[in-house]
């Protein structure tokens, strides 16, 4: 599939119209092609097309209901809508097929806390740090959790675990000075 593969390309380069044409001519001669089929749908995503990446996700799932990354993908592209009871179906689903997977907890954690169920969403976190101990995402979302449930000196430990796991974790960086402020402040 050397369509397939041009797409990949394009898309770690960051061309993603190309990456898009590429897995668009893959599914003309293949047009059930699952991983072309993904490929284009995260490439629309980044491009924001979410309506027709939405398509391809959904086509995906036609093609093999128990794909993981399409439910995950789905349940993302629905949390940002704000359908959330759709996406918490979705979620449930990736699980049930792939419970392995540290970015469906961190993506199911994210949908919980929009949800204001916290004590939930920290669980998936857990889970999520669990299963990749490197995963700087899971020890970011668990600082926050902490963060939000005022023990602000434990979020701190897992900002910076984040961190020391991520140097370039942008929101990571923000979190840990805020609480780091806010801490100096409460100390005075």
């Amino acid at each position: 599939m050397a369509h397939n593969n041009l797409g990949a390309a394009f898309a770690f380069s960051g061309k993603l119209d190309q990456a898009i044409f590429h897995y668009k001519e893959v599914l003309k001669v293949h047009p059930y092609h699952l991983i072309a089929i993904l490929n284009l749908g995260k490439a629309l995503v980044d491009t924001g097309k979410d309506d027709e990446a939405a398509y391809y996700y959904q086509k995906a799932l036609r093609i093999d209901p128990n794909n993981a990354d399409a439910h995950n993908a789905l349940a993302v592209m629905l949390t940002a809508r704000g359908k959330l009871d759709e996406a918490v179906w979705h979620c449930t689903e990736a699980l049930r097929i792939n419970s392995e997977s540290p970015d469906t907890h961190l993506n199911f954690g994210n949908l919980l806390m929009k949800q204001g169920r916290i004590n939930e969403a920290g669980l998936h976190f857990a889970e999520a740090i669990k299963i990749n101990p490197d995963y700087a995402k899971g020890y970011h979302a668990i600082g926050v959790v902490l963060a939000r449930q005022g023990k602000l000196k434990q979020a701190l430990i897992f900002f910076s675990k984040a961190l020391q796991l991520d140097p370039n974790h942008t929101q990571a960086r923000k979190d840990l000075e805020f609480i780091k402020q806010t801490l100096s402040a409460y100390e005075q």
